[in-house]
């Protein structure tokens, strides 16, 4: 199997909402991911200026132009927030689940669990298997 390869960007909206991008080389496609769909109306532009981010970046880093028209764009589905304080936990779960190439399968519910988990990851220096 090849091995994943990924880049994760968040978004910070005006109002302190995060949302995230993922760049996947391996599969050629950028992802979006928002915890709160209300947001996704600046989607088409914020990918236009995701992409020129990593244009510039890549043109920093190799000193040639990153191809960028190579790539899909896909909206994540996953589970929508039901407060206003989730969406960076929201954000660090997809980017667990996208890296180890799993279904995006939880829950809102399951936010005071994965809260304490994150503390305790944290604090501990350790990760835990899923």
């Amino acid at each position: 199997m090849e091995s994943l390869t990924l880049k994760a960007k968040f978004k910070i909206f005006n109002s302190g909402h995060w949302a995230l991008y993922i760049l996947d080389f391996r599969s050629k496609v950028v992802m979006y991911f928002d915890s709160l769909s209300v947001f996704n109306s600046s989607y088409s532009q914020d990918i236009d200026i995701f992409m020129d981010f990593v244009s510039q970046k890549h043109l920093d880093a190799k000193g040639e132009k990153f191809n960028t028209k190579s790539f899909a764009f896909e909206m994540i589905g996953g589970p929508q927030q039901t407060n206003l304080r989730d969406c960076g936990l929201f954000l660090i779960k997809v980017v667990d689940y996208v890296s180890r190439e799993a279904k995006i399968d939880f829950d809102p519910k399951d936010m005071p669990y994965y809260r304490k988990r994150l503390i305790w990851e944290l604090c501990s220096q350790q990760i835990l298997s899923p």
